[in-house]
């Protein structure tokens, strides 16, 4: 019999962890041993791993426990539901994060410059752990104002994260993306204080219920405003609509660990909760919405896309690849709400290429960055046509870069070919425009030539002369496991992708 004890058990264990920091930084000061908190955060990460494999194998299918954090749950209280899918999903993200703080043992120090003795690292490891909690808790929420609370958690660290490097260009980036989040949040917030004010609670079920019920609510102006400030809100923070110039730069100064966490999870993050929050509160078969979806991810798309085509530095042009694969997913989510008769199934074909995203992006951030440690602090440059054929003698970061690539792409055999033909069929099959259908092929034969070009500069162009003369660093042991490690993890999600799909 399940012990159901243990259910919340990964989000107690990370709120656990901002406790146990503090400690631990006394004891290396007072013993002057500077490296326990980054190997603490490794081993701890690997034991909320295990508390969300644990759920995985011992809940059933279907099975739903529902938790109420405070005594007489009523319509207003707060609701978190534990069951496979949410479970599945955090496992995706805590793996990402398990993956980074292993990167981090040694890359965290030459790319921030941060002394081990200081403060600083304290708080790097604090707000990447309250920012893992945000996650946690909009994936298991179900009343809105939790999810509300849960996304400024995610938020509201990636400021500091995003600034954390001591440049010019770190700060401005650090600024620019709390200036924009923070709109972001207050549409957000009034969109989901419209629907209190229309139902009388935050409980999604039961908001659903409120306005399925009532299809008189489809010409109700609060219920549009309330679509569109939800959807503006989480677009402009998470890089979907509009106000997602932020990225480029934001991506262009994070570190690379930063980067490999944020682009992919706060992606998923924000799938999840347009999903929540819109698609199933408002039902796509009463309220008409997708089709906004659909031409603000072709939009979004082809910003991405034309911006990376022209790109040359690095890290920006990963900017500009995840806004492009941002636009798939929010074109995904328009194809699930329009075209199918008001009927969600189709979801975790969305999920699916997020989940893709987020471990295809993550490996192409570690990859560059271990480039970029090999080779940066002797040419002092991030600029492609520079750094051609730096992968070459890097055999493992050369095979990471050309597997992301070709995933990232859609092309086979990666488990990203998987992903993104499942958003084609579904389109294809869904009675879509054939104009909306054609700009994203059209945008799909785009990102293959991009990526397609600059995994062969990085590794099939020879050196130059420079490059060839330079001796190269030594990658530390930490950087090559988190490299090998999520290749691996690739490999196996492409070997029967069904599976872990058909769980979403």
């Amino acid at each position: 019999m399940y012990n159901t004890l243990f259910m919340p058990l990964p989000l107690l264990l990370a709120i656990l962890t901002l406790w146990i920091l503090p400690l631990i930084r006394i004891v290396e000061s007072k013993f002057e041993i500077w490296s326990i908190k980054a190997y603490f955060m490794v081993i701890w990460s690997l034991l909320i791993n295990i508390s969300i494999l644990y759920n995985l194998i011992f809940l059933e299918n279907n099975t739903e426990i529902k938790y109420y954090p405070v005594k007489n749950p009523s319509y207003q209280t707060i609701e978190l539901i534990i069951n496979q899918k949410n479970m599945l999903l955090i496992f995706f993200i805590s793996i990402i994060f398990t993956l980074v703080m292993i990167y981090s043992i040694k890359y965290l120090k030459w790319e921030t410059l941060l002394s081990d003795r200081g403060d600083y690292k304290l708080y790097y490891y604090i707000l990447m752990m309250v920012s893992f909690i945000g996650i946690q808790i909009v994936i298991i929420s179900n009343d809105a104002f939790t999810i509300f609370v849960g996304w400024e958690l995610m938020v509201l660290p990636g400021y500091a994260l995003i600034a954390i490097r001591p440049k010019k260009e770190a700060s401005e980036a650090g600024i620019k993306y709390a200036i924009i989040s923070t709109i972001g949040s207050i549409f957000l917030l009034y969109g989901i204080t419209l629907l209190y004010q229309l139902t009388g609670t935050f409980n999604i079920t039961m908001i659903h219920d409120i306005l399925s019920k009532n299809p008189g609510y489809s010409s109700n102006v609060l219920v549009w405003q309330s679509i569109a400030f939800i959807l503006i809100g989480i677009g402009v923070t998470a890089g979907f609509i509009g106000m997602h110039t932020w990225a480029p730069d934001v991506y262009g100064a994070a570190p690379s660990n930063v980067g490999a966490f944020i682009s992919g999870s706060f992606a998923l993050t924000s799938v999840i909760s347009i999903y929540k929050l819109v698609l199933y509160i408002f039902d796509p078969s009463i309220f008409n919405y997708g089709e906004i979806l659909i031409f603000g991810g072709l939009c979004v798309m082809t910003v991405g896309n034309l911006g990376a085509l022209s790109q040359l530095d690095i890290r920006r042009f990963l900017g500009y690849s995840s806004i492009s694969q941002r636009g798939y997913l929010l074109f995904g989510l328009g194809v699930v709400a329009d075209y199918n008769n008001g009927n969600l199934s189709w979801i975790n074909a969305v999920y699916a290429q997020a989940i893709a995203f987020l471990f295809l992006e993550g490996i192409l951030f570690i990859s560059f960055g271990n480039i970029l440690f090999v080779y940066y602090q002797k040419m002092q440059t991030r600029n492609i046509n520079q750094l051609k054929g730096s992968a070459n003698k890097l055999h493992l970061t050369a095979f990471a870069i050309i597997l992301a690539s070709l995933g990232l792409s859609g092309l086979p055999p990666t488990f990203g070919f998987v992903t993104k033909f499942s958003i084609i069929i579904i389109s294809a099959t869904s009675g879509i425009n054939i104009l909306y259908f054609g700009i994203f092929i059209l945008n799909s034969m785009l990102s293959i030539f991009y990526y397609i070009n600059f995994a062969q500069k990085l590794v099939l162009q020879k050196p130059s002369s420079e490059l060839k003369s330079m001796k190269e660093s030594n990658t530390p042991l930490s950087i090559k496991f988190t490299m090998f490690t999520l290749v691996l993890f690739c490999i196996i999600l492409s070997i029967k992708p069904s599976v872990w799909i058909n769980a979403l």
